[in-house]
């Protein structure tokens, strides 16, 4: 209880203060009672131009991770356990490598050890399944999104999402870098088959960092979270399902400011909210109704 875990990039410089590259390390902290936090010693899993990382939990073993990550143009990913502030760290496993930058993971909350991760690579989206027993990675599938919009479309910042009321249904959100537009698409998984629905542009403009979530209060419902480039306006939309298609309502700007690293996240089912966070340190919260979302006035983090 109180526990919490962050991975990280970090700069690495040479004696003379120069840039060298960039690691990666996880670290463990603790909310205490008085409301302060104390914060683990972190250890590095990545010291080779980490380009980014991410992390999820197993909620059925809390104990339990899983982090992806990409350093010199290769998707990995290494597993953990926590024991109290301390982590052990298994073997790294390439996941892909060869034009690889970006990725994302979520676990499935239906089914322990089970986590769907979200590549680029070449020109096409990749989707793995993977399967995780102690420290050990087995990948049990992979599927390619294909081509996209277009035939030299690769794509960046994705987020990736599994719903909470169908245990066979996830999303992934991205920017497309043939035209720099927000798309969404909904697949499904049975069992080491996995299909997908056509991607659906939420944002027809310059697109910056993305996130998608589902609610989990209500059935068939997504939400978009993403930065409009063109003004840095932390922007978002809500999303409708029928199986594996999707319909956006209207969006909605819910900060005026430069929002980078935008992170929405379910919260408790008591409140019926979810929560934005973004990286200058504000958090919304928000509700859904229909196909329209209002926010809370932001919080100060």
């Amino acid at each position: 209880s109180g526990r919490f875990v962050v991975v990280y990039r970090g700069r690495i410089n040479d004696i003379n203060g120069a840039y060298v590259s960039l690691n990666a390390s996880i670290v463990i902290g603790t909310v205490n009672n008085d409301q302060s936090i104390t914060i683990g010693t972190p250890i590095p899993f990545s010291n080779v131009n980490t380009a980014q990382c991410e992390i999820a939990i197993d909620p059925a073993n809390p104990n339990s991770f899983l982090i992806s990550y990409v350093d010199n143009g290769e998707v990995k990913m290494i597993a953990g356990t926590l024991s109290g502030t301390t982590a052990t760290l298994g073997d790294s496993q390439l996941l892909a490598s060869g034009n690889t930058m970006w990725s994302g993971i979520t676990v499935d909350p239906h089914k322990s050890g089970k986590f769907i991760a979200v590549y680029s690579h070449g020109y096409s989206g990749n989707v793995g399944i993977i399967t995780l027993s102690g420290n050990t990675i087995t990948r049990t599938a992979t599927s390619t999104t294909g081509y996209l919009e277009n035939s030299r479309t690769s794509f960046m910042y994705p987020s990736i999402a599994w719903d909470q009321n169908d245990s066979t249904r996830f999303a992934f959100t991205y920017r497309s870098s043939w035209n720099s537009y927000g798309m969404v698409l909904v697949g499904n998984i049975d069992g080491t088959s996995i299909t997908f629905g056509t991607p659906v542009a939420f944002n027809s403009w310059q697109t910056g960092f993305t996130d998608v979530a589902f609610d989990t209060n209500q059935a068939d419902k997504l939400v978009v979270g993403f930065q409009a480039n063109g003004s840095g306006h932390g922007m978002a939309v809500v999303g409708t399902l029928s199986g594996n298609s999707v319909s956006l309502g209207s969006t909605v700007t819910f900060d005026a400011a430069n929002c980078q690293n935008i992170v929405i996240r379910p919260g408790p089912s008591y409140t019926g909210k979810l929560y934005f966070i973004t990286k200058i340190g504000k958090l919304f919260g928000a509700v859904i109704s229909g196909t329209s979302i209002t926010f809370d006035a932001p919080i100060t983090i």
